[in-house]
């Protein structure tokens, strides 16, 4: 069972699909090859990977001490007595009692498990880092998409403008106005591009790629998290939490691992048994003598008496009171929050709620502005006003649907939920 969870994260990082269009086209993502790209290919949780496995390998060779061990010697000595020369042996030793070497057995294999919950903490980290930046894409480009809806209103007001001063109807002041405020809205629009440059640069860069590359989002907008009424789901994503939560299993392993060095320090006053058989030859003056020497038996090693053990035993109790107090200390953290997250994500419901209906009365003041307007019951400066609102409107729900999804993404962070699927 051990040997499988260790190939758990590397099969992750080995197995992964990466979907590429060609160099012209660039490259397509959707959310979901985001996220493995970046495991497959981040540099950090790489090493972290190789990281993992020598801790695996500290483990199975603590595993391995207590297995038979062969060893070979040899003594060649020149003296003056006929009777000494050369001897040779080997020895098969088989440890039959030895609590301290089981307790660094146990330590190497709680170590391996902290070190693969910061691998998990780092795969959760870096999953949200993705969505974060995946989604900053999707709502500049929504943000984009509104800026040329403006500019499309302004271009449409400066023909008017134009086709009124034609006939005479119109002034050149009013003509300018609009066009100030065409050439402003382009310079929002140029900086929307700017912006979803740079965020294209960060998602690229996150996920270990060229940043200069051409990347193209499959998904086209920000999905809404699949979440309702947080207060009847808080005791459902604190079960996630406590199982899974990458910061509270290790203080839960660091707990075990100072608790083992307790029973580690009182196994150092036990003795420890051996059995050995081994068998050699002596070197006489006339050669090796006939038949060889075959023994077997027992060892034993007692101490007696140490003085440093009662001050280290104290040493370790107090580790574990210390490791237990921050273990406790995490679980109130996490059940805070999970709760803070999830009240979080209902205000920003809240807000987004409010930001849709600020939106649709926008809309509906901008349908009557404009029929205003072309009657000649509004000015420029009315009409210049309602644009304005429409577009702030609009950009606020697109701000407001990003918020609610992050709010979302940092509470599966938060809680490890991504371990909680088999397909994690």
């Amino acid at each position: 069972m051990m040997q499988m969870n260790i190939f758990f994260l590397f099969l992750i990082a080995t197995l992964i699909p990466f979907v590429k269009g060609s160099g012209e086209e660039g490259i397509f993502l959707t959310l979901k090859q985001a996220e493995d790209a970046a495991i497959e290919r981040n540099y950090q949780l790489n090493a972290s990977l190789h990281k993992l496995q020598q801790g695996y390998l500290g483990y199975k060779a603590s595993r391995a001490y207590f297995l038979p061990k062969v060893t070979a010697s040899a003594n060649l000595e020149g003296t003056n007595n006929s009777s000494d020369g050369a001897q040779s042996a080997i020895q098969l030793t088989q440890p039959l009692f030895d609590r301290v070497a089981i307790y660094n057995y146990k330590e190497a294999q709680i170590q391996w498990e902290i070190l693969r919950l910061d691998t998990r903490l780092q795969i959760c980290n870096l999953l949200y880092q993705v969505r974060n930046a995946y989604h900053t894409v999707l709502l500049h480009q929504a943000h984009l998409a509104i800026d040329k809806m403006i500019i499309q209103l302004w271009e449409d007001e400066v023909k008017r403008h134009e086709r009124h001063l034609q006939v005479g109807a119109g002034i050149p002041y009013e003509l300018n106005q609009a066009k100030l405020h065409l050439n402003g809205a382009w310079i929002d629009y140029y900086s929307t591009q700017t912006d979803i440059k740079s965020s294209q640069i960060s998602l690229l860069t996150i996920l270990g790629l060229d940043p200069i590359s051409k990347v193209v989002l499959t998904d086209t907008e920000i999905s809404f998290p699949p979440v309702t009424n947080p207060q009847c789901v808080f005791e459902k994503w604190k079960e996630t939490a406590f199982q899974y939560r990458p910061q509270l299993k290790q203080q839960q392993f660091s707990f075990l691992l100072s608790q083992n060095k307790v029973y580690q320090t009182n196994s150092e006053k036990l003795p420890t048994v051996n059995f050995f058989i081994n068998a050699g030859h002596n070197y006489v003056y006339n050669g090796f003598t006939q038949r060889p020497n075959v023994g077997a038996g027992f060892s034993l090693d007692w101490t007696i008496f140490d003085p440093t053990i009662r001050p280290r035993l104290k040493q370790a109790k107090a580790g574990q009171s210390e490791a237990a107090a921050n273990y406790f200390q995490e679980e109130l953290e996490t059940e805070a929050v999970i709760f803070d997250k999830l009240n979080e994500i209902e205000k920003l419901k809240l807000a987004y709620r409010a930001a849709e209906e600020g939106a649709a009365l926008a809309n509906e003041s901008m349908q009557m502005a404009t029929k205003k307007h072309e009657l000649g019951l509004m000015s420029s400066f009315e009409y210049r006003d309602a644009i304005k609102s429409q577009h702030q409107a609009q950009q606020q729900v697109n701000q407001a649907q990003f918020d609610l999804r992050n709010a979302y993404d940092e509470l599966v962070k938060e809680s490890g939920y991504d371990f909680s699927c088999p397909s994690k």
